[in-house]
């Protein structure tokens, strides 16, 4: 019995800090995860909720390292990051833009020169399923969560608005880099009444998608999130929530 308990007192908090990790460090073990296959979405975990964290250092931490921010190593290629923010640009357009013949062709270069990156596939399947091609549109909805290294899952906002967007923040030389925001325009609900983002697995903050494209928000307190795994849920935008959790905070 003194064994037992010596094992359990040693083991519960080195589990403790191994879960830690993970969170703390969204994009562990995610390079040899599975693809998120689309048409298995219903498998997906359904309850895994995000969870409130913050970027920045506590006190002890930022006294003991000088910095800041923590630099959880997320980082986006400059000129994939510029490519982003382009396409951002493009889904802030309104509907009879958006869905025009010489925005499919943007998006078709866009596929190319990010080399099917999710987000570009994702436009591209909302464009399709704009103009009726609901196969094309499967096609490319299939490409864009292959090509994501993970998933957010949430139901319609009680508001009826179809746009959502998401920061996936940068930490450089323990300066914060707020400019990567991907709105995801003309949103649809699934026959289980739910809504699939492929996001990149970083900590991320929902943001307005009425702001421009390279403009960061000055919100002093950005509400962070992150989860475990490659599928988090959002409680259902509009919602209250727990106060630790991420749900109906407001851009």
């Amino acid at each position: 019995m003194i064994v037992i308990t010596l094992g359990i007192a040693v083991l519960t908090p080195l589990v403790t800090v191994g879960v830690y990790r993970v969170v703390d460090r969204p994009d562990q073990g995610q390079a040899d995860a599975a693809p998120l296959a689309w048409d298995q979405r219903a498998a997906w975990p359904q309850n895994q909720f995000v969870a409130y964290k913050s970027m920045e250092r506590g006190m002890m931490s930022a006294a003991r390292t000088n910095e800041k921010y923590k630099d959880l190593g997320f980082h986006v290629d400059p000129g994939e990051q510029a490519r982003l923010l382009d396409l951002a640009h493009l889904a802030r357009r309104d509907a009879a833009d958006f869905g025009s013949s010489s925005t499919l062709a943007e998006l078709d270069q866009a596929v190319t020169q990010t080399r099917g990156h999710f987000y570009a596939h994702f436009l591209r399947a909302a464009w399709h399923r704009m103009n009726h091609d609901l196969d094309a549109a499967q096609a490319d909805r299939v490409a864009a969560f292959a090509a994501a290294s993970a998933a957010l899952i949430t139901a319609p906002a009680l508001d009826g608005s179809q746009t959502l967007a998401f920061g996936a923040d940068q930490v450089v030389d323990d300066q914060l880099d707020r400019s990567l925001v991907l709105v995801y325009p003309f949103l649809d609900a699934d026959a289980a009444g739910l809504i699939h983002l492929p996001v990149y697995k970083a900590i991320l903050r929902r943001c307005d998608p009425a702001v421009p494209a390279g403009v960061a928000e000055v919100d002093e307190h950005p509400r962070w999130f992150t989860w475990f795994g490659a599928v988090g849920r959002l409680p259902a935008l509009g919602e209250s929530a727990d106060p630790t959790v991420v749900g109906a905070y407001r851009p």
